[in-house]
């Protein structure tokens, strides 16, 4: 029973009342632990969707109080990836008319998420199959036609407790329902075209026990999930990231992933699939090491020069920056890519990064061997300068004594060009301005056109 006390008497208790509510909470946040009455995630209603959503989480609503007998649930998210939602809305099985998946969890503690699939029946949405997931969690979540038959499959990517990695799998609609197909853990996966046969593969690399690192790609065969082929990949690696796809030639396609090492080093491996085999063309199977693609400066994989294959980059160190920290070292990379028609690796530029002011400054490689320079985090200002002495002061003070400015350039925030306190304006992007200046050194025949054309904006 609640009693409600008049007057002043009355606003003393409420305010008691609600400094033990607080007292309480803080207590229970920091212990870890639940209040009986205000567990949050249970008893918050989903915010409603407008529209055709609404109407699809109207007919999810009404399958769960059937299901369930009751109405409280929670909406889940996907954590990672293209689809964000706890709604995906999309013409799947490409009929002309759009399904549904939905991701919620039953209102019950220590429930897993279910995934459902509504779509329209005489005009009206409905929940015409349910399934309890992997998890409570959703990693990510992607869609491929793996069958070959026209039809999305739904691939989810279930967080596992306790660890980075992800448990594939693949649900596919029947006529009894939602078909769960488990592909096994992973680090990342890329839905694609991988065999030039018409239908999607599953691409998912893995980092195991013993250094055991691995590629593995899977399809659907007569409606079940096949492995079709396995590679070993650097056994050094930890995690990955930066996964792309890319069009080696005709009928082959494959991926680039950047694989980072315990130490920091990052390495770069090349996946694809040809005459019935999955490849890694970089790995070196008797040192369990890919060694062509290492480097120590944390720059990705990209397509620097826009011409639809990724480059690599292979990183030096810049004159005098021998001894210098990791993190302080200023580096020259040389871009590299693999030519799928001979088999071998090609170097097409060199240049310096800047990844914090989203640029590279392209010379060949005569020039960048006469050279080093000096970056000031502060004023982004970048000095390169003629080498002839060693680097003292890294990353903070001025040009060695003895050297001569070949080029500065900074890098000013849009709006706040009165920062640029000397040069010319040679390019911009979307939130930066780039002024530079040159030094007009003999030999080195700089002109404020020609820094125009070595100047790339990064995206």
């Amino acid at each position: 029973m609640v009693f409600v006390q008049k007057g002043a008497e009355s606003m003393k208790g409420i305010k008691r009342l609600a400094a033990g509510l607080l007292a309480a909470l803080a207590a229970s946040l920091l212990s870890g632990c639940s209040i009986v009455g205000l567990d949050v995630e249970n008893k918050l209603r989903p915010p409603r969707g407008t529209g055709e959503q609404e109407a699809i989480q109207q007919a999810l609503e009404s399958y769960i109080r059937s299901a369930e007998k009751s109405s409280s649930y929670l909406l889940k998210y996907p954590k990672s990836g293209d689809y964000r939602s706890a709604f995906i809305v999309d013409d799947f099985d490409r009929d002309g008319e759009q399904e549904a998946y939905a991701f919620y969890r039953p209102g019950q503690e220590n429930r897993k998420t279910h995934v459902n699939y509504l779509r329209k029946v005489e005009g009206q949405w409905k929940s015409v199959a349910d399934t309890e997931g992997y998890g409570s969690e959703i990693g990510e979540v992607m869609l491929g036609d793996l069958s070959g038959n026209g039809v999305q499959e739904l691939c989810v990517g279930w967080q596992q407790y306790g660890t980075t990695d992800r448990e594939m799998v693949l649900y596919s609609l029947s006529s009894s329902g939602l078909i769960a197909q488990d592909a096994g853990a992973y680090s990342v996966a890329l839905t694609a075209d991988l065999t030039a046969s018409g239908s999607d593969s599953l691409l998912l690399l893995g980092v195991g026990a013993e250094e055991t690192v691995t590629a593995r790609l899977w399809s659907m065969r007569s409606g079940e999930l096949k492995e079709l082929g396995m590679t070993r990949l650097d056994g050094s690696i930890v995690r990955f990231s930066n996964l792309q796809p890319v069009k080696l030639a005709d009928g082959v396609a494959g991926g680039y992933v950047d694989g980072v090492r315990e130490s920091g080093a990052m390495v770069t491996e090349l996946i694809y699939w040809e005459d019935g085999q999955l490849f890694a063309p970089f790995y070196q199977p008797d040192s369990n090491r890919t060694t062509i693609t290492v480097r120590e400066s944390g720059i990705p994989a990209m397509d620097v020069d826009g011409d639809g294959q990724v480059e690599w980059p292979v990183s030096s160190r810049m004159n005098g920056y021998g001894d210098v920290p990791v993190s302080e070292a200023l580096w020259i990379t040389r871009w590299q890519t693999w030519d799928y028609a001979t088999r071998t690796v090609q170097t097409k530029y060199f240049d310096y990064v800047n990844l914090r002011d989203r640029y590279s400054l392209r010379a060949d490689e005569v020039f960048w061997q006469g050279v080093t320079g000096l970056y000031n985090k502060d004023s982004h200002i970048l000095t390169i300068s003629t080498y002839e002495g060693e680097i003292t002061d890294a990353g903070i003070g001025s040009v060695a004594e003895t050297g001569s400015v070949v080029l500065q350039l900074q890098a000013v925030a849009l709006g706040e060009s009165s920062q640029a306190q000397w040069g010319t304006l040679v390019s911009t992007s979307a939130t930066t301005a780039y002024y530079a200046q040159t030094g007009n050194l003999p030999g080195y025949d700089l002109t404020l056109d020609k820094l125009g054309y070595m100047l790339t904006i990064l995206p």
